[in-house]
């Protein structure tokens, strides 16, 4: 198969966030076409392919995880003395598959002849990566995107992927080239592309990106305009609004204990871990709200 190979520099790089770039099936973009990815779904993906909706903008971590990899780069090729280490990242582009695919490994390491792919990331929190083991389990996601990565640039060595998560704690993975895993990956590729052409979007799913893509897909409110829905559809609306108010119900009632037994304490613990806070509360003047910890972590990013 016959790659191309682009530096950010060179008139045939597609730039990320370009009209081009999103035209292509990227890492990430094939993560979510498989169904694997924890932060975009196929529904999502389908629609800012065709143009229905414009693509997320990136995070502000994403810009502090591009800062950090030059020191990233530095650690890895402390970890490997005998490898060099290409400056920048480095795009393949391939136009020989059943759709057009571009790669974009942060770095590219070399070692005489042999050549790998180096992924690095930065993460909060251990938790939100994907990873509590101790055995270094990389996340689905992330795999997926490497193998991907490996397939379209043809680099099989194994690709190293490292993490550096908190209080300087890092990891490093090594993903496997898997010629099963590629073909499955490729043949979702295929078959998502092939879903453009003939107007056939995904399956809706209750993940929070679809819920996000369809709410920007009609954005324009037509006053007075009905629209019949189906009654099993009207029925489980129905049912799981009064779901809803019964979980808020019984969380405020949680709360409301949790909140009697901490008195004056800031901090609400178990087994030695914060669970929960007193914080004073935003609307009520002289009072406190119990924020959960993971709303805390949140704030703390």
């Amino acid at each position: 198969m016959t790659v191309r190979i682009y530096r950010p520099r060179d008139p045939g790089y597609a730039l990320p966030g370009s009209p081009r770039h999103n035209a292509m099936i990227t890492a990430s973009k094939a993560a979510a076409i498989c169904g694997v990815s924890r932060w975009h779904s196929e529904y999502a993906t389908w629609l800012e392919m065709k143009g229905l909706i414009d693509p997320e903008p990136p995070k502000d971590i994403f810009a502090t995880g591009q800062a950090m990899e030059l020191a990233l780069a530095e650690l890895w090729k402390l970890r490997h003395p005998l490898w060099r280490l290409s400056r920048t990242e480095v795009q393949y582009q391939s136009d020989e598959l059943a759709y057009p695919a571009a790669v974009t490994p942060d770095r590219v390491a070399s070692r005489g002849r042999a050549r790998k792919l180096v992924e690095m990331k930065i993460t909060r929190d251990w938790e939100e990566w994907g990873d509590v083991s101790t055995e270094g389990d990389c996340p689905v996601d992330y795999a997926v995107q490497c193998i991907f990565q490996m397939g379209v640039s043809g680099v099989h060595q194994p690709t190293d992927l490292l993490v550096m998560g908190p209080w300087f704690s890092e990891k490093i993975y090594t993903v496997e080239f898997d010629e099963t895993i590629w073909r499955w990956i490729d043949g979702c590729c295929r078959k998502f592309w092939a879903s453009l052409d003939a107007d056939e979007a995904p399956e809706l799913d209750d993940s929070t990106s679809t819920y996000r893509a369809v709410r920007a897909l009609h954005p324009d409110i037509t006053p007075g305009m009905e629209v019949e829905i189906p009654e099993a559809m009207a029925w489980e609306y129905g049912r799981l609004q009064v779901a809803a108010r019964q979980t808020e119900q019984a969380l405020r009632g949680i709360k409301a204990k949790i909140l009697a037994d901490m008195g004056n304490a800031q901090f609400a613990t178990c087994n030695g871990e914060i669970i929960a806070a007193r914080q004073p509360h935003a609307k009520a003047k002289g009072g406190v709200a119990l924020v959960s910890k993971a709303v805390l972590d949140e704030s703390a990013a």
